[in-house]
């Protein structure tokens, strides 16, 4: 990215396959440079799982201008191969509604840099439930023009159990923030990006299978309540070093999912929703992911389900098809 100083660069970004409402093209993920989760930068608060202090740039002062450049940037150098971006995610490796993270000026630039942004139908960014609130969503609303809750609001749900959810993954939050959280979405015309992992923490897989169906069956409920459109990112675990999940892979305690497992999750998740299956993309340091004697087929059959929302496509057992129906929609509201 000549020309730019290494503030108005992305730590990464990364392309592949999506499908919105329908409509088949490239999401981009952009992963900004930036100074990282407020909630991470103590040992003792962070979540166990998650490795992104590894992509955070603390050492260096970004100006507010310089978010709006990092996009800029990464959609400059990424070639798309003639189909349009018609989703783009943005990482600030924590949350986008902080101001202590992300100023509310910055948020008003990229909003501005997103008006200019032809071709796009969804935009995600990502938050704690704490910082969700109307007035950071009108702030940023205000900034964009793009077509009524085509931004999405990333939140990490994780589980359906708080005691999981608060004690073993330390985020320290309940169903019924989550809850509050979506209304607050819901009044503001934002959508809700729910991300649900795939076994966390030490567990079977008959209770990782039950953790995403119970979360799914939660946020289903809620949502249409709501009339909030939704959308799920499945979220297979993989460890990254540096992490609590990390020392309990090594002393032998912990180990990620199967793809196989990762399948199956996906395959009952759809029943409430749309489901877009995550991977490893972040360039993070990771010292054990979910893997397969069937690696390449899996993996080409997630990316192939990610962009069709097509559940024939995956690599399920006739057990697990025979309770599936046949088509799900795309958009729940």
């Amino acid at each position: 990215m000549k020309g730019r100083p290494i503030t108005h660069t992305p730590r990464s970004f990364h392309l592949s396959p999506t499908n919105v409402e329908g409509v088949i093209g490239k999401r981009l993920m952009v992963i900004l440079r930036s100074p990282g989760c407020i909630y991470f930068r103590s040992e003792n608060t962070a979540c166990t799982f998650c490795g992104f202090r590894h992509l955070t740039s603390s050492q260096l002062e970004i100006p507010d201008e310089a978010y709006a450049e990092q996009l800029a940037a990464a959609l400059e150098q990424v070639p798309t191969d003639g189909q349009s971006i018609i989703e783009l995610n943005i990482y600030n490796s924590g949350n986008f509604f902080c101001d202590a993270e992300l100023s509310a000026r910055a948020r008003h630039l990229v909003g501005e840099f997103l008006s200019g942004c032809n071709g796009l139908l969804a935009v995600s960014v990502d938050s704690r439930p704490e910082f969700i609130t109307s007035t950071n969503l009108a702030e940023f609303r205000s900034a964009v023009a793009l077509p009524q809750q085509a931004i999405f609001v990333g939140i990490g749900l994780e589980v359906f159990d708080d005691s999981i959810r608060e004690n073993l993954l330390n985020k320290h939050f309940r169903r019924s923030t989550f809850r509050n959280s979506l209304a607050t979405l819901q009044n503001a015309g934002y959508g809700a990006l729910i991300y649900i992992m795939v076994k966390p923490v030490p567990m079977s897989d008959e209770d990782a299978l039950d953790q995403v169906i119970s979360a799914g069956a939660f946020v289903q409920e809620e949502a249409s309540r709501l009339s909030l459109p939704y959308r799920f990112a499945l979220e297979p675990t993989f460890v990254v070093e540096d992490t609590p999940l990390a020392r309990l892979y090594r002393r032998g305690l912990y180990s990620p999912p199967t793809l196989e497992l990762v399948t199956q999750a996906a395959a009952r998740l759809a029943h409430f929703g749309p489901v877009n299956i995550g991977l490893w993309e972040e360039e993070l340091p990771v010292l054990a992911k979910p893997d397969s004697n069937s690696r390449d087929s899996i993996l080409a059959a997630i990316q192939a389900f990610n962009c069709s929302q097509d559940l024939s496509v995956l690599l399920i057992d006739d057990t697990i098809q025979s309770d599936l129906s046949p088509e799900f929609p795309l958009i729940c509201s």
